[in-house]
């Protein structure tokens, strides 16, 4: 939620060398200034950029997303399907589902508080401990700003782009769940494309994005990058 890049690592490490990655940490976290951007906004400031970089014919780009940054990459998706320039492929890694707003409201401050506890484990370890606080209190405003945006957003369906989407089959402890497990499923039916793969995988959030489990998300990444008509000079992680 925070928009740290530091949970990517093992995922980027398991894709090996092959796949020009570009990671994008939310700008937030260094310019205690920015606006808060809503999902939509921000989905369109990061693919505007990565169109500036990426966009020329040598590059086929795929973006994968985790949690807040999964459902960032769909709204990106959407909008380069809305503009005649679909992506490669999108790989979500156990995103919030479409409706978000009633779990978002469940949160409360111990809630809020392991949130920005499990984000500080993966970003600020390594920073020196005078700028450690300075850290996790901008952390901390990303994620609530995040948070808020998440539950304000309306997902834009998906109508053909390649789509896998990773769900961790346990829950994370002290964390809301849905009220009805099968609802999520539900949701994600009604705007994700027919021929999307959905998988599960037996860990929680967190999980998902540590081995063993990320490298059967990086072995199903790799696979389609070496498909025909699928193979890449630029792809995009968020």
């Amino acid at each position: 939620m925070g928009g740290d890049i530091q949970a990517y690592r093992s995922l980027v490490a398991a894709l090996g060398p092959a796949p020009t990655v570009c990671l994008i940490a939310d700008p937030a976290l260094r310019d205690t200034e920015m606006p808060a951007w809503s999902l939509a906004e921000r989905a369109q400031h990061y693919d505007a950029e990565l169109r500036e970089r990426f966009g020329g014919p040598d590059h086929r780009l795929h973006l994968a997303g985790w949690s807040y940054g999964a459902r960032v990459a769909m709204e990106m998706a959407g909008l380069a399907e809305s503009a005649g320039r679909p992506l490669e492929a999108l790989y979500l890694l156990d995103p919030p589902p479409p409706q978000a707003e009633t779990l978002i409201a469940a949160y409360d401050e111990a809630q809020l508080e392991k949130v920005f506890a499990a984000e500080l484990g993966t970003g600020a370890s390594s920073l020196p401990t005078e700028h450690a606080q300075a850290y996790a209190e901008r952390l901390a405003r990303c994620c609530r700003v995040n948070l808020r945006s998440l539950g304000e957003h309306r997902v834009r369906p998906l109508a053909s782009v390649p789509t896998y989407l990773w769900l961790a089959e346990h829950p994370t402890a002290g964390m809301p769940t849905p009220a009805d497990p099968q609802e999520p499923d539900r949701q994600w039916n009604t705007c994700l494309p027919p021929s999307a793969v959905r998988r599960y995988l037996p860990t929680d959030h967190y999980g998902i994005v540590a081995a063993p489990h990320v490298d059967t998300v990086a072995e199903t990444i790799r696979a389609t990058l070496a498909s025909p008509g699928t193979g890449t000079r630029g792809t995009t992680d968020l």
